[in-house]
């Protein structure tokens, strides 16, 4: 067995001896993290693995540039395996290893008030225990909003019943069944489940369960991402942020910008602070981002169902319309919502305000008063 990617590609890993513990195959873990690498999932996130058996997972997402690794497994043997492959790959500082029943363990980290970006359940085939992780993981907090969840089954067991969780993405791999979950928006149990198991003396795993059934009925919140450069951001771009909440539970800014190759005159950061001015009479409704990527990845990422656009005038439709209908063929589940701009403000552009204010004109009707100033600045306008 070999770690198949990233830095350490090729490096080879050692397994507990026994029928205890079944490795994840290179195809399964070839599958899997194509998947997590299409959502941005892996490169900087914090991992929990669960069951880790001799921690392929885990050690195939450090490689791949996650941050940190937590490994969870009962059988001593595991964890001396996944204790001599961190060394050799010299991933010690960044990984802990809990050899620990999984709920004691769960419940350790939920104290020590630990939340990850993506976590793996491969539950032993025999005694599949992955819906009542699920309720744990859901109950106690552990998944952060935006994360993913990774289960490996057997193909033939019943798909684990978890209301918490929204299953994004099936795949079948020979005798595995490969499921991605993402947490509902909808779930504010996490510190209530801390709270009662505190409480009430109750045990994690009956705190897991019981809110489990209560979060049957909880409603699924709707939440639209606005996708755009805002560079800078207008009062035409507020004015759709503003109507936008008006129709959805939250509508998230999305500053989408290239890492690689962004000739924006803000940086994305500069643009996140601008538009967290421009909007604080909003919140919590409205909140800003940043991305890289396609919009509909990313909206599918953090769980939107929804994308906005804003058309300033009939030229605008064509291409719009066919950026809806690119998106709508690679992930169906989401939609695409057009709003007309106000027609006050229907010429505004930043482009045009740059443009304008680079020869010192102030635009106190297109722009905020911070948002002009800091254009002055960098501009170099007296």
């Amino acid at each position: 067995m070999r770690v198949i990617g990233g830095r350490e590609r090729g490096r080879k890993l050692t397994a507990p001896r026994g029928r205890d513990t079944r490795p994840a195959t290179a195809r399964v873990r070839a599958s899997v993290f194509s998947r997590l690498a299409s959502r941005n999932a892996i490169a900087g996130a914090s991992v929990l693995d669960v069951f880790a058996g001799s921690g392929s997972f885990g050690l195939e997402a450090l490689s791949r540039g996650a941050s940190q690794v937590v490994f969870v497994d009962r059988a001593r043997a595991a964890s001396a395996a996944i204790v001599y492959n961190l060394s050799q790959l010299h991933f010690a500082d960044r990984a802990r290893v809990i050899t620990a029943d999984f709920r004691r363990a769960l419940a350790e980290l939920a104290e020590a008030g630990q939340c990850f970006g993506l976590v793996f359940v491969d539950a032993p085939f025999g005694a599949d225990s992955t819906a009542e992780v699920l309720a744990l993981i859901a109950a106690l907090g552990l998944l952060a909003p935006d994360g993913l969840l990774v289960a490996r089954q057997f193909h033939r067991t019943p798909a684990p019943m978890a209301a918490a969780f929204e299953c994004v993405n099936v795949a079948k791999i020979g005798d595995h069944r490969i499921a991605l979950y993402r947490r509902l928006l909808s779930d504010d149990t996490s510190e209530s489940a801390r709270t009662s198991s505190k409480g009430t003396g109750s045990s994690p795993r009956d705190a897991g369960m019981s809110e489990r059934t209560r979060m049957v009925n909880k409603s699924k919140t709707l939440t639209a991402i606005y996708p755009g450069s805002f560079d800078p951001i207008h009062f035409g771009h507020i004015d759709v942020i503003r109507r936008s909440v008006a129709i959805f539970d939250e509508v998230i800014v999305a500053i989408a910008y290239n890492p690689h190759k962004d000739s924006a005159l803000f940086s994305p950061d500069e643009r996140v602070e601008m538009i967290r001015e421009s909007i604080r009479d909003l919140e919590p409704r409205a909140r800003v981002d940043k991305f890289s990527g396609l919009s509909v990845d990313y909206a599918e990422r953090i769980g939107a169902s929804v994308i906005i656009r804003s058309l300033r005038a009939v030229t605008d439709f064509d291409y719009e319309l066919q950026m809806a209908q690119m998106n709508k063929h690679m992930i169906g589940s989401i939609e695409t919502i057009f709003l007309f701009a106000n027609p006050k403000l229907f010429f505004s552009a930043s482009r045009l305000i740059k443009e304008v204010a680079g020869y010192g004109k102030r635009l106190p009707e297109l722009v905020p008063e911070p948002v002009m100033n800091r254009l002055r600045v960098k501009l170099k306008v007296d």
